[in-house]
C-alpha cells in the first residue's frame, strides 16, 4: 500500500482571513452532479478535535457542509462544484479551495495549506502539505491558552480557550520586602512602596523619611546611618570638615594673594606686601629674582626682587649671522661684525667638485635654456652659481610675535654656463638637519661672480609644482629673475622686520616694538594717541611710562616710552575706585570698584542710567525727578515715573529721606492699589460664576432629551433585530440538512475510488523500483571496469619513469647544462609604473642612454615610456628634454626610474653584456612634444626690443624667409618668448 507522509511545518501567518460567521458553519449546500472530496489524514487537526471542518471559496462563501473533526485528528468535506442544473455559484474547475474551522464558538481559518488545493471535479486530494492556522482579523497565528483576565492563567496573546483557567486573581502587593507586602495576593498590583533610600524606614505599612533637609543624612536621634554632622562644610574653606553635613557657620577661607589654609587656619605669605607671594611657598605670583635694574645686560623685566645678579652692559657684535657673533653681549656694535657667508657647495669646505650636502633624499631640477618652448629666460651671467638653501635655525620672540629664519645650509648648486643644466636637490636624512624637510619651500639664491650674494625667484613649467621640495619630484624651470643682495636688510634687532641674517642695514627697519595697554576701554590705556583722564589711572600724566621695548637678539626688556603697538592685557588697568551704582547722585562712571566711596542715595536727583558692558554711560533709562528747588512743597519735576506727582501728593515721597525708605513707602502704595485689583477680581469671579451656572442647567436639560430620544430609537431597532435573526436561523438549518446528505453520499463514492488509484499507483512504484536496480548495476559493472583499466595504465608509467630516472646519465648532464644556462643568463627586470629601484649588475660600465635605447628601441620610444633616471648623487638622465646628467651607469650602484602613468612599463627589463662605453654619443637637448602644442599668443608689452628667432629646432631664422604656417619662437631682452605662426 502506498504510504502518504503528512509534513506539518510552522509558517508565518500572513493576515488571511475568510471573514466566516458561526452561521456560515451550519450551510447545506445543494445536491450537483460533481464535487471534490478533501481529507486531511490522522494527525492533521489534532489541536481541533471536536471541531467543524468546512471548505469555503476565496470570497469567503461555503461550498461544503460541516463534517466533525475526528479525536485522532483526521477529517473530510466534499467540496461542491456548480453545474448547469442548479443554478448556484459553488467551485469551478481551478478554483482555489479555502478552509476554517468551528471550535467551542472560535473560527480558525485554515490560512495556507501547502501546496494550495484547487477544485477538480470529482475529484479526490489527500493533504500532505505543510498546514497554516490563524483565528481573527487580522488573521493572527493560532495560541491556546487561558483568555479570562480574571484568572491567574490568563495569556493575553491566546485566541482559543483551552479550559486551563483555574486559579482567581487576588490582586495586592505580592513582593515581601515591600513595606505593605500582602500575604494572600497573587498579582501583583504595582501598589507596593518600597524604603529604598536612605534615611527611609517601613512603619505601619507605609514608607517614612528621616531626612528633614534631603541631604541623605539622615536626621540625628533617628537612629538611621548615615547620621548629620555639624561641622564647616565648605571644601574651599581652610577649616572644611570632610565628615560634616551640616554648616555651622564656622568656615573661614584663604580668599586672598599669597594666603593659604594651614592647620585649619588662614596663613599669608607675603612677608614685603608687593603682592608678590614669598619665595618656596609654592603659591603663585611668586617672587622671582633676577636683575631688576633696567641698564644691565641681563635686565629681568619679570624679576621682581633683585638678587644682585645684574652685568654691565656688553658691546659686541650681537648678529646671529655673523663669524664673531657674542652671545654675551647687550649693547650692539654693528661695525664689529664680521661676515664670510654661505658656500653654495656645503659647510665645512664644500666644492664644486666634492659638495658636503649630499643625502639620500633628493628631487631633480632641470633649467632647460636650449628648449625656447619651455624657457622664458634669466639674467644670470656665466660663471654665477645657482643653489638651494633649507633652514636650519629660527629666532623666535613668543611675546611679541616674532619668528624669522636665522640661519640656513645649502641642499643643492649648479654653475651656470648658459646651456641646458640639471641639479639635484637634496632632502634630510631621518631624524637629521642635513636638507630640505618633505613639504618645505624651496628658496633659491645666486652667487655672482664677484662673490655677492642674490635672491632669486623661480617659475616652473611643470603642471601643478607649487615651489615645495617633495622627495622622488622631478620639475623644469622657466625662468630664473635676480632680486635684491640676501644680506640686505633691517639689522636693528628692536623692529618688527628685524633680518637675523643680514649684514648690511638697508634703512628699511619700521617702528621698534612697544608692547603696552591697547585696549582702549582700560583705564592705562596706551596706544597711539593716548591720553588717559582718570587721574587713577597708572600712566596719568605720562602716556607710555609702563611700555617696553624688546631686543630680539638677547629678549632683554626696556622701557620704549612710544606708543603702544603690541597688545599685552597684563599691562592694562581695570579697576578705578568710584562710586559704581548708576542710581546713586554721585556715580563714576568710569568706576570700576566701590570699597571706599559712599555712595549718595538721596532722592534729589536719582536716576537710572543705561550702561554698557563697561560701565559707561549710553543714555539715562529712568529719572526719579527732583523737588523743586525754588518751592520744596510744589512737587517733583523731570520725573519720568508718571505717578511721582501723585505719590508726592499723597505723601509717599519724602525729599530728604534716604531711598529706601522712600521704596518702602511706594511699596506700600503699590500694596493698597492691590487690594482694589483684588475687589475687582472678586466681583469678576463672581459674575463669571453666574453665567457658569446658568450654562449648566441648560446643559443637562438637553442631555436629558437626547438621552430619552435614544432609548426609544434602541428598543425599536433590538425588535428588528430579533426577526432578522430568527428568519437567518430558520434557513440556515434547511441548508445544513440538505448538505448532510449530499456529503455522506460524496465520502463513500470518494473513498471507493481512492482505493482502486491507491491499488495502481502501487503496481506502477514495483516496476519503476526494478527498472532503477537493472539500471544502477549496469553503470556500477562499468565504473568497475574503466577503474581498473586506468590503474594498471598508470602502474606501467610510473615503473617506466622510475627505469628512466634512475639508468639516464643523459638526463642528469642535460638537467646539469640547464642550470649552468641559467645562471649566464641576464638578470630580468620588471620596470612597473611609477617608482622603481633597480641595480645595474653588470662588471663593466656602459652608457644609460644605450642600455635604455636597446631595450626600448629608439630615444623616442624611451621618452615615452621613461619620465626621469636618478643615481645616488641625484644627477639625472630625462629623456624627454634629451638630459643626459647620468653619462655612464657604474657597477654595483643603484638607480631609480621613474616610469611614466601612461605607460604599462617594461616586464623583461635586462642590461645587455654588448653594449660598452664605447657606444657612449652626447644628446642634443630637445622640445617636448608638450611646449611644441603651447598655444601660440601675442604679449601686450610693446616696449620689449626682440633678441632673435629661431625655428622648433633651436636654429636662428629670418621669418621673411621662411614658409607660411611655420612655428617660431621670438626672443625679447626681457627673458620672455612668444610663439608666433609665419603669415
Amino acid at each position: 500500500m502506498k504510504k502518504i507522509s503528512l509534513f506539518i511545518m510552522s509558517m508565518f501567518v500572513m493576515g488571511v482571513s475568510l471573514a466566516q460567521s458561526v452561521d456560515d458553519f451550519s450551510f447545506v449546500p445543494l445536491v450537483t452532479d460533481n464535487n471534490m472530496s478533501v481529507v486531511f489524514p490522522a494527525g492533521t487537526l489534532n489541536d481541533f478535535a471536536g471541531g467543524a471542518l468546512m471548505a469555503f471559496k476565496t470570497d469567503g462563501s461555503p461550498v461544503s457542509a460541516a463534517s466533525t473533526i475526528a479525536e485522532d485528528g483526521s477529517g473530510g468535506i466534499a467540496a461542491a462544484g456548480t453545474d448547469n442544473l442548479c443554478g448556484c455559484d459553488y467551485l469551478s474547475g481551478g478554483d482555489e479551495i479555502n478552509f476554517a474551522i468551528l471550535l467551542n464558538g472560535e473560527i480558525i481559518v485554515i490560512s495556507e495549506v501547502t501546496p494550495p488545493l484547487t477544485y477538480t471535479a470529482n475529484g479526490f486530494e489527500m493533504v500532505s502539505g505543510a498546514i497554516d492556522f490563524c483565528v481573527g482579523d487580522p488573521c493572527m497565528t493560532v495560541e491556546f491558552g487561558c483568555m479570562d483576565p480574571t484568572y491567574v492563567e490568563y495569556s493575553p496573546t491566546a485566541n482559543i480557550p483551552d479550559g486551563s483557567c483555574s486559579t482567581l486573581v487576588v490582586e495586592g502587593c505580592t513582593a515581601p520586602n515591600a513595606c505593605n507586602f500582602d500575604a494572600t495576593a497573587n498579582t501583583d498590583d504595582e501598589s507596593c512602596v518600597f524604603a529604598s533610600e536612605v534615611c527611609e524606614t517601613c512603619e505601619n505599612g507605609s514608607v517614612v523619611l528621616y531626612d528633614a533637609d534631603g541631604d541623605g543624612f539622615c536626621d540625628i536621634g533617628s537612629g538611621l546611618s548615615p547620621e548629620e554632622v555639624e561641622g564647616c562644610t565648605a571644601p574651599n574653606a581652610c577649616n572644611f570638615d570632610s565628615d560634616a553635613t551640616e554648616d555651622d557657620g564656622s568656615c573661614v577661607y584663604a580668599d586672598d594673594v599669597c594666603e593659604i589654609c594651614e592647620n585649619g587656619v588662614v596663613a599669608l605669605y607675603d612677608a614685603d606686601g608687593d603682592g608678590y607671594c614669598d619665595l618656596g611657598s609654592g603659591l603663585s605670583p611668586e617672587e622671582v629674582e633676577g636683575c631688576t635694574i633696567l641698564e644691565s645686560c641681563n635686565f629681568d623685566a619679570s624679576a621682581t626682587e633683585n638678587d644682585g645678579s645684574c652685568i654691565a652692559n656688553v658691546v659686541g657684535c650681537m648678529n646671529p649671522a655673523a663669524d664673531n657673533f657674542d652671545p654675551a653681549a647687550c649693547v650692539a656694535d654693528a661695525e664689529s661684525c664680521e661676515y664670510s657667508g654661505i658656500n653654495p657647495w656645503g659647510a665645512n669646505g664644500g666644492s664644486e667638485i666634492a659638495p658636503t650636502y649630499i643625502t639620500s633624499n633628493s628631487m631633480s631640477v632641470l633649467f632647460p635654456v636650449e628648449n625656447l618652448g619651455v624657457w622664458d629666460g634669466s639674467d644670470m651671467t656665466d660663471g654665477a652659481v645657482i643653489f638651494a638653501v633649507y633652514e636650519t635655525a629660527r629666532l623666535n620672540n613668543e611675546w611679541v610675535g616674532f619668528s624669522e629664519v636665522s640661519g640656513i645650509q645649502c641642499a643643492g648648486a649648479v654653475t651656470w654656463t648658459g646651456a641646458q643644466a640639471g641639479m639635484p636637490v637634496f632632502g634630510s636624512d631621518n631624524n637629521q638637519d642635513n636638507g630640505f624637510q618633505e613639504f618645505e619651500d624651496l628658496v633659491w639664491l645666486v652667487e655672482a661672480a664677484d662673490g655677492t650674494i642674490y635672491n632669486a625667484s623661480l617659475t616652473y613649467a611643470t603642471a601643478g609644482f607649487d615651489g615645495a621640495y617633495e622627495d622622488g619630484e622631478f620639475v623644469v624651470v622657466s625662468s630664473v629673475t635676480i632680486g635684491a643682495p640676501f644680506y640686505d636688510g633691517c639689522m636693528d634687532a628692536t623692529a618688527p622686520n628685524f633680518k637675523p641674517l643680514a649684514t648690511t642695514d638697508d634703512g628699511s627697519c619700521a617702528a621698534a616694538y612697544s608692547v603696552g595697554c591697547m585696549d582702549v576701554s582700560a583705564v592705562n590705556f596706551a596706544g597711539a594717541d593716548a591720553n588717559p583722564t582718570h587721574d587713577n589711572a597708572e600712566n596719568f600724566g605720562d602716556a607710555f611710562v609702563q611700555n617696553h621695548g624688546v631686543n630680539l637678539n638677547t629678549n632683554a626688556t626696556f622701557s620704549s616710552n612710544t606708543a603702544a603697538n603690541i597688545h599685552d592685557q597684563s599691562y592694562c588697568q581695570t579697576q578705578i575706585e568710584g562710586c559704581t551704582d548708576a542710581m546713586a547722585i554721585n556715580y563714576d562712571s568710569q568706576a570700576t570698584q566701590n570699597d571706599k566711596t559712599i555712595c549718595d542715595w538721596t532722592l534729589n536727583g536719582m536716576t537710572e542710567y543705561n550702561v554698557d558692558a563697561d560701565g559707561i554711560v549710553l543714555d539715562i533709562d529712568y529719572n526719579f525727578g527732583a523737588v523743586d528747588s525754588s518751592n520744596e512743597n510744589d512737587g517733583i519735576v523731570g520725573s519720568h515715573f508718571d505717578n511721582a506727582q501723585l505719590l508726592f501728593d499723597e505723601g509717599y515721597l519724602t525729599p530728604t529721606a534716604h531711598v529706601i525708605d522712600n521704596l518702602a513707602d511706594v511699596m506700600q502704595w503699590i500694596d493698597m492699589d492691590e487690594e482694589r485689583d483684588a475687589i475687582e477680581l472678586s466681583d469678576t469671579i463672581t459674575d463669571m460664576q453666574a453665567r457658569y451656572d446658568a450654562n449648566n442647567t441648560l446643559l443637562h436639560d438637553s442631555i436629558a432629551f437626547t438621552l430619552d430620544s435614544a432609548a426609544v430609537e434602541f428598543a425599536a431597532d433590538e425588535v428588528r433585530d430579533a426577526q432578522e435573526l430568527s428568519d437567518t436561523i430558520t434557513d440556515m438549518q434547511a441548508r445544513y440538512d440538505a448538505n448532510n446528505t449530499l456529503l455522506h453520499d460524496s465520502i463513500a463514492f470518494t473513498l471507493d475510488s481512492a482505493a482502486v488509484e491507491f491499488a495502481a499507483d502501487e503496481a506502477r512504484d514495483a516496476q519503476e523500483l526494478s527498472d532503477t536496480i537493472t539500471d544502477m548495476q549496469a553503470r556500477y559493472d562499468a565504473t568497475v571496469f574503466a577503474m581498473q583499466a586506468a590503474y594498471d595504465a598508470n602502474e606501467a608509467m610510473w615503473v617506466a619513469y622510475t627505469a628512466a630516472t634512475l639508468f639516464s646519465s643523459d638526463s642528469l648532464l642535460s638537467v646539469t647544462n640547464d642550470t649552468l644556462d641559467y645562471h649566464r643568463a641576464a638578470l630580468v627586470i620588471d620596470l612597473h609604473t611609477q617608482w622603481n629601484t633597480i641595480a645595474y649588475y653588470l662588471h663593466h660600465e656602459s652608457p644609460v642612454v644605450a642600455q635604455f635605447e636597446n631595450q626600448f628601441g629608439s630615444e623616442t620610444a624611451i621618452a615615452e615610456n621613461i619620465n626621469i633616471v636618478k643615481n645616488n648623487e641625484g644627477l639625472f638622465y630625462w629623456p624627454e628634454f634629451n638630459f643626459d646628467g647620468i653619462m655612464m651607469l657604474v657597477p654595483g650602484q643603484g638607480y631609480q626610474v621613474r616610469v611614466k602613468d601612461s605607460s604599462n612599463g617594461k616586464s623583461d627589463f635586462i642590461f645587455d653584456h654588448s653594449v660598452t662605453a664605447e657606444d657612449y654619443r652626447i644628446l642634443t637637448p630637445t622640445v617636448p612634444a608638450w611646449a611644441i602644442e603651447m598655444d601660440v599668443q601675442n604679449h601686450p608689452n610693446d616696449i620689449r626690443t626682440l633678441v632673435r628667432v629661431v625655428n622648433m629646432l633651436g636654429q636662428e631664422v629670418n621669418p621673411s624667409n621662411q614658409f607660411n604656417g611655420e612655428v617660431l619662437l621670438y626672443m625679447y631682452n626681457d627673458g620672455t618668448v612668444e610663439k608666433k605662426m609665419v603669415e
